[in-house]
């Protein structure tokens, strides 16, 4: 549909109003497909961490040095 409407129009504002309109509908439905993984995988770090007395959990990239990696049990626990 926005395809057959993009090669009809020859106006390229509107062809780039076209394509603007197009990516926003496709961040609104990764936003509504991701959402709720998302809020799974935080719930899942946060009852890991807990488990284990964790108060903070760092994405592995920021931490220089020492720390408990907890990855290994967050994905085994998202397997369950």
């Amino acid at each position: 549909m926005a395809k057959a409407a993009f090669d009809k129009e020859t106006d390229d504002k509107k062809k780039a109003v076209i394509v603007e309109n197009l990516q926003l509908d496709m961040r609104n439905e990764e936003a509504k497909l991701m959402t709720p993984i998302l809020k799974e995988v935080n719930n899942v770090i946060a009852k890991v961490a807990k488990a284990k007395g964790i108060t903070i959990v760092l994405n592995k990239g920021l931490v220089i040095y020492g720390g408990i990696d907890i990855t290994n049990d967050v994905v085994t626990a998202l397997k369950r």
